[in-house]
């Protein structure tokens, strides 16, 4: 027993012996120059940076006290130093000193000041660019294997240099206790806005360093946008208030380098506030938003790709979803989202969108729902523009000068920074129609640059011209668009209209004082030409307009499209006209009844057949040719007065024509009277009856009625012609036939009949 405490007593005074001599080389070996020397050699092997520090104490009891820490800044665009704080103790084994290493056991830090810096084209570098020297100067290899972490009072401070703007993150707290290289432990972190009293993010986790495995929840409280304003609108996101919440799970599955996050964000009462155009003060402004997202993403660290694999939520009361990638690449970090809404609801958008001025696009909107995509591409550290793809499905227009009429668009457009390109845009009433194709350049710049084509068009004239076929509608307009001018040229190359196939058209256009004038707007339909001007007055209720138009030897055929209810086969030539047309009103009863307008027009080389004609007549001549008559030249005046056409004309065959003067209406109802003239050659069969027949200049001349309508004309001999054919024309002639069969009867009779048979046969 005796031996045994012996042994007991050496072994415990050897122990005592060796701590005191660790003891003692520590404290003789462990000096503030041998920490200063190795810790500064670390940070610039690990940071590339310089550190400096105000004071360093070693007590080997309570550990190392570092204070007025600084890790310096080193890149040029970099205005403060990175790192700065007011303390950190350390605490550490005195074993490992022995063999000139210094294991940290914990770690307290006190009020560090963290400043993250960024400008354009320079993302956040925390290396540096000093390099590490003098290894064999360094005197202690530092091993950070702590057990406790723990880190009070900090500030983040992000500052963007580009555009002298910063926010911080206030009152960070950091611990982590019972850490273990065997067993998970538990962290936890929070943070608040610089200036809020509370926490707005809060962190809580589990970390298991053998499976290199973290579990962890970030959650936040309302943060108010408002905060980030001045940087949000240096970016050029328009966000200017509203509040902020989120809630992240972050994960590691074992894999060093992948990171998967997954997550919801609550945007509340959000609002936007943008310019109209880049040469205006006239500001947009939407509130109200409330916005929802949740995400699934994996942060790929070795190949820095942070891939959002799903994205789905509510922006109003609006279904989206999307995906898309953040990669750093170059040094730079570029962004690739893409989202789509099948059904945008574009009536709640409209409704909540504010100006702070009036101005003449007040009251517009869409109503409906669209097909939406939006591809946000570009680098994070500069601006970026989306590009908006809308597919307008039966969306009706909006507009208070509009009045009851309601146009409805149908058709895709890409909206991208400094272009507006529409494929198929189709902008219909209930009696007009016309599809656009083409680009709107420089629209956020006025005045655009547009290179829209119509590729087709349809106009209904009867439901346009005729009250009875559509329902009362109110006068559109005024339109009061005070200081909009803008004027250019019209390129429209081959365009579509009402069916005809237009070339080379060109022309100008000038809008001033709220009217529209088009000059010349010249072009081709087939191998003729027109010339084609207008200028409409958009300022008056109902508005005003003029229009002016010369065809110069248009063939028919390529204008046939404007009369559906003609057979094309049975016309051809070509035609010439000058026409002009003056009048006010948008609806129907107004436009017909204040519309006037006088035209000219000409049908040379021509060929009008298939026309049904005077069958009647066409018995007592016994020939065919006056039942379908061809027509070569035609020249027609044509007054319109209160929907009624005064017509006065000629349609020219060399063996007959047409002279017609009357009405018609624009619901092409005809009420004619017409002289027809008929050639004698005509009558070769019935001589007879072309001498008792009016005639005038070597022609036999005929009244006649036309009515029906344009589309089925009905012409018949006047009351007058039949009445002088039947008591005049029809007795003379037969009177003529029979004295004509007497005197042949008698011519061929023998002279040996007697007295009585003679007299009976008389």
């Amino acid at each position: 027993m005796k031996t045994f405490r012996n042994i007991l007593l050496t072994g415990f005074f050897s122990l005592i012996l060796i701590c005191l001599l660790i003891f003692f080389f520590a404290k003789t070996y462990l000096t503030p120059e041998v920490i200063k020397t190795s810790f500064s050699y670390e940070i610039k092997k690990q940071l590339g940076r310089d550190v400096s520090f105000s004071d360093i104490e070693v007590d080997m009891l309570k550990g190392i006290n570092l204070k007025g820490v600084v890790i310096h800044k080193s890149l040029p665009w970099e205005t403060r130093d990175i790192l700065s704080c007011e303390e950190i103790h350390l605490k550490f084994r005195l074993a490992p000193v022995l063999i000139k290493k210094l294991l940290i056991k914990n770690i307290d830090v006190k009020k560090p000041v963290i400043n993250i810096q960024f400008a354009d084209g320079h993302p956040v570098r925390l290396r540096g660019r000093v390099r590490a020297s003098g290894e064999n100067s360094r005197q202690l290899n530092t091993i950070f294997l702590p057990g406790l972490i723990k880190i009070r009072d900090g500030l983040i401070k992000f500052n963007d240099l580009s555009n002298n703007f910063s926010f911080s993150l206030a009152d960070i707290q950091i611990k982590a206790d019972n850490i273990s290289l065997l067993f998970p432990f538990k962290f936890t972190a929070s943070a608040n806005l610089q200036g809020n009293k509370k926490s707005d993010i809060l962190c809580r986790g589990t970390f298991s360093i053998p499976k290199n495995k973290l579990t962890a929840d970030i959650t936040t409280g309302n943060i108010p946008l408002s905060a980030f304003k001045d940087y949000l609108n240096a970016r050029n996101i328009p966000i200017q208030g509203g509040l902020l919440k989120l809630k992240v799970n972050i994960k590691t599955d074992g894999s060093p380098s992948t990171v998967k996050f997954n997550g919801n964000t609550i945007l509340k009462n959000a609002s936007f506030t943008g310019k109209t155009s880049t040469t205006t003060d006239k500001q947009l402004k939407m509130d109200g938003i409330n916005t929802t997202l949740s995400f699934q993403s994996v942060l790929d660290i070795s190949r820095k790709i942070l891939t959002i694999n799903k994205m789905q939520g509510k922006f109003l009361f609006s279904k989206y979803s999307g995906k898309g990638i953040i990669r750093k690449k170059n040094g730079a970090n570029f962004i690739n989202i893409n989202l789509n809404s099948d059904r945008f609801y574009i009536d709640d958008f409209f409704s909540r969108i504010h100006k702070n001025q009036s101005y003449f696009t007040d009251g517009l909107k869409l109503a409906g729902d669209i097909g939406l995509k939006v591809n946000i591409q570009g680098r994070l550290d500069r601006p970026v523009f989306p590009t908006v793809m809308v597919k307008l499905k039966n969306n009706r227009l909006l507009y208070p000068p509009f009045g009851s009429l309601h146009p409805v668009l149908n058709g895709d457009l890409r909206i991208e920074k400094d272009n507006i390109s529409v494929a198929g845009l189709k902008i219909s009433t209930n009696n007009l129609s016309y599809t656009l194709s083409g680009d709107i350049s420089g629209y956020r710049h006025w005045p655009p640059k547009s290179s829209l084509k119509i590729i087709s068009s349809s106009v209904n004239l009867y439901g346009l011209f005729n009250p009875s076929a559509s329902e009362p509608m109110e006068e559109i307009g005024p339109f009061d668009l005070p200081g909009v001018s803008f004027d250019g040229p019209i390129k429209l190359g081959i365009a579509s209209f009402l069916g005809m196939r237009l070339s080379n058209v060109h022309g100008s256009y000038l809008f001033k004082n709220n009217k529209l004038h088009i000059k010349n707007l010249k072009g081709n339909i087939g191998e003729g030409s027109f010339n084609f001007s207008t200028t409409i007055d958009l300022g008056v209720k109902g508005l005003d307009y003029y229009l002016y138009l010369k065809l110069d030897a248009v063939p028919l055929k390529s204008i046939m499209s404007l009369f559906p209810a003609y057979n094309s086969s049975h016309i051809d030539g070509t035609i010439s006209a000058t026409c002009a047309f003056k009048g006010t009103g948008t609806d129907p009863a107004v436009f017909t009844d204040k519309l006037k307008g006088d035209a000219f027009l000409s049908l040379n080389n021509g060929n009008i057949n298939g026309l049904t004609f005077l069958p009647q007549l066409s018995y007592f001549i016994k020939s065919e040719e006056l039942e379908k008559i061809n027509f070569e030249k035609a020249n027609l005046q044509l007054k319109l007065r209160k929907g009624i056409i005064d017509l006065d004309g000629a349609f020219i065959n060399p063996k007959i024509e047409l002279h017609p003067s009357g009405e018609v209406g624009i619901d092409s109802s005809l009420d004619l009277e017409a002289t027809l003239k008929i050639s004698p050659e005509l009558f070769t069969n019935s001589t007879k009856l072309a001498d008792y027949l009016p005639q005038e200049d070597g022609w036999i001349t005929l009244p006649v009625n036309i009515d029906g309508t344009l589309q089925d004309p009905n012409v018949s001999l006047s009351r007058e012609t039949m009445n002088y054919i039947l008591k005049d024309t029809l007795p003379k002639l037969l009177m003529d036939i029979l004295s004509t069969k007497t005197d042949t009867s008698t011519e061929d009779a023998p002279e040996d009949i007697s007295d009585g048979e003679e007299e009976k046969r008389k």
